[in-house]
């Protein structure tokens, strides 16, 4: 999906300055040439004039909606590029039918061939722009699914790492109080064993006692 995306980018990007190589010889067509060479006033002249700065407004004009459209996705500008297409073939009519000179008909045939394969990479940039807008919304889209998927496997890795942890301390809980009970265990057998040797020290000696005592009274 990445590798797509990256691809229609890069091809986009070819058209576009292709596109912008071709406005640069239309401009350089119209201005510098048509009109550079045209004097107001002489008959035909003013029609050719009136026309090649129309063709100009127009040329901008696809430029300007491409530009926005590629920028916003908003389908008023694609339809903006549509309207100034049409209307630079008008104006393209129009100054084919007035008196051309050699040189001028030149000019018309390059502005057209050139026009033409201009409004075909701007629909083309178009359609890609669309793709591309569509693969970045499903590639959210899976890259949201997986962070959800990502989230819940470690949540479920962190409760599991939590429950070993659990496990041990219990299991270091349960070892402790062995222990201790088996402290305590023996600390009371030693104990009772400590009380029945010192018991047996204190009472066998008072017995001995007791018994010289009656010894001695008995005479």
């Amino acid at each position: 999906m990445a590798d797509e995306l990256i691809a229609l980018e890069d091809k986009q990007t070819a058209k576009m300055d292709l596109v912008l190589a071709n406005f640069d010889r239309l401009d350089e067509i119209i201005d510098e040439q048509i009109q550079a060479s045209l004097q107001t006033g002489a008959p035909g002249n003013d029609m050719k004039l009136h026309a090649a700065y129309e063709m100009e407004i127009n040329t901008n004009g696809i430029a300007k909606g491409l530009g926005n459209f590629l920028r916003t996705h908003d389908p008023q500008y694609e339809e903006r590029v549509l309207k100034d297409e049409r209307d630079f073939n008008e104006f393209l009519a129009a100054y084919r039918s007035t008196e051309l000179l050699p040189r001028e008909q030149v000019w018309a045939s390059e502005i057209e061939t050139l026009f033409d394969e201009t409004v075909g990479l701007a629909q083309e940039i178009i359609t890609l722009d669309k793709v591309k807008e569509t693969r970045l919304g499903e590639f959210v889209q899976i890259r949201r699914e997986l962070d959800v998927i990502l989230d819940d496997e470690i949540q479920v890795e962190v409760a599991r790492d939590l429950a070993k942890a659990k496990d041990a301390v219990h299991a270091s809980v349960s070892r402790i109080e062995t222990v201790i009970a088996a402290v305590v265990t023996g600390a009371v057998a030693l104990a009772v064993i400590a009380g029945l040797v010192i018991g047996r020290s204190i009472t066998q000696p008072v017995a001995r006692l007791a018994e010289a005592t009656r010894a001695v009274g008995r005479g």
